[in-house]
């Protein structure tokens, strides 16, 4: 890692030939991209709800055990009661914030003064729903669990009369954090899209779904201060690769305001991007800008880094070994102005452990085609499958070719959202050096 020398400025310039704002795509091309892309939103939702159970859960399990012992030895009262009573709200309030991650990512604001009124409307209903279901667990509680039976010692009936208080505590306590956790921010991100604008942020410029958008992105969300969240635009049709449910909605995630440091996800028409870009560059505290991999739009925000003269405040991010043409003395320009420049590498076996992972996430997406889709297909037809009246081979889903189907279809899932190179140790601590200090 290293300040950009001429070798690097070669390998920067891909973006300084002009080329026109957005490429014409054809339209079947552009429907099978955008059908494609919808089915890999669903499976990372899948996976993102998935992945929140999985983390949950073992630490749900050890806080209800715990307060049910609390509970059983009389000290409903104590201190420590009340920190494991924060600490299940607390676990449950970030599962809801990485719903909350998602939800943004596919439904994200708008950066003009005009509300998307469905998604409001949306939490409105769901609010409502919720308070409605709360208030008839608070006000028409069935009666109390058994607790005790005629031959049970008074210890046992302690420790179920615990369970039942333990239960019940969490019961109401848990879906309330969970739903402050996802609820809450999308409501104020689309209530008051531009309130951003007056706070601290980093804003992340980059080439749409390339390497920049799915590897360097999850750095950057990562090494950003607590409170300075990352703002970027996402394209109006996303690719199958843009939803890894990792980056969308883990990485990155602050334990100090963790609503603060969610990342500002905005979306603008083809027509509105430029102006939209043109309110961050003015109002980002500091400019993240990817130049390895480049496009039009890329040129178009570099001339508009430099009508508002935020050189000083750039971090200009060049991959090692880029092959380019072009004009090498631009990126010199960059720096001469107050540009800082910084050279990454990649790196497989820093990408090892979401490789490794990545494995047991894809299992969990493709568990709906493994289970879900017999139970469905089995439900509609009204027989069982296998008998010799449905309506499909009898054989489907035992046969060769519906398992060989589900592998093909498991490695595609794999290899679009989890395989390619994370960034190397030396590129991290870099890039942490520069945008990572208060």
């Amino acid at each position: 890692m290293m300040r950009n020398t001429s070798g690097d400025v070669a390998s920067a310039q891909a973006h300084a030939q002009p080329t026109p704002d957005f490429k014409k795509v054809g339209q079947l091309r552009h429907g099978a991209s955008s059908v494609i892309g919808v089915m890999a939103a669903f499976l990372c939702a899948v996976c993102v709800m998935y992945l929140t159970f999985v983390l949950i859960m073992p630490i749900h399990v050890a806080l209800w055990a715990a307060l049910t012992l609390m509970i059983s030895f009389g000290a409903l009262g104590s201190p420590v009661t009340y920190v494991i009573v924060a600490l299940a709200g607390t676990q449950v309030f970030f599962g809801g914030i990485v719903l909350g991650r998602f939800l943004l990512r596919a439904f994200p604001p708008r950066l003009s003064a005009e509300r998307r009124k469905g998604v409001p409307g949306f939490i409105g209903v769901l609010t409502i729903w919720f308070v409605f279901s709360v208030c008839l667990f608070v006000f028409n509680r069935p009666g109390p669990l058994p607790t005790s039976t005629p031959a049970a010692s008074p210890l046992v009936s302690s420790f179920l009369a615990a369970q039942s208080t333990a239960d019940r505590v969490l019961q109401f306590e848990e879906p309330v954090f969970w739903w402050l956790g996802f609820a809450l921010p999308l409501f104020l991100r689309h209530w008051n899209p531009r309130r951003f604008l007056n706070q601290p942020f980093v804003l992340f410029l980059r080439r749409f779904s390339g390497f920049p958008d799915r590897t360097v992105q999850h750095a950057v969300l990562r090494h950003v201060p607590p409170g300075k969240p990352v703002a970027f635009l996402t394209p109006t049709g996303s690719r199958a690769g843009d939803w890894d449910p990792f980056r969308v909605g883990i990485a990155g995630i602050k334990l100090r305001r963790p609503i603060r440091s969610m990342p500002i996800i905005l979306r603008s028409t083809n027509e509105g991007w430029k102006e939209a870009a043109k309110d961050l560059i003015s109002h980002a505290e500091r400019i993240v800008l990817d130049l390895s991999e480049g496009s039009g739009a890329i040129q178009a925000e570099i001339a508009m880094i430099d009508a508002a003269a935020r050189w000083p405040d750039v971090v200009v991010l060049v991959k090692e070994g880029t092959e380019a043409a072009g004009q090498p003395e631009q990126l010199s320009q960059f720096t001469n102005k107050g540009a800082t420049a910084v050279t990454y590498k990649t790196s497989w076996a820093r990408a090892a452990p979401r490789l490794f992972f990545g494995v047991f996430a894809t299992l969990l997406v493709m568990e709906p085609l493994f289970f879900v889709l017999p139970m469905v297909v089995t439900t509609l037809t009204g027989l069982g499958v296998g008998t010799s009246g449905s309506l499909l081979p009898t054989n489907l889903f035992g046969s060769r070719w519906y398992w060989l189907l589900n592998l093909v279809t498991y490695v595609a899932i794999y290899t679009i959202f989890f395989v390619r190179p994370a960034l190397s140790k030396a590129s991290v601590t870099a890039l942490s050096k520069t945008i990572g200090c208060a």
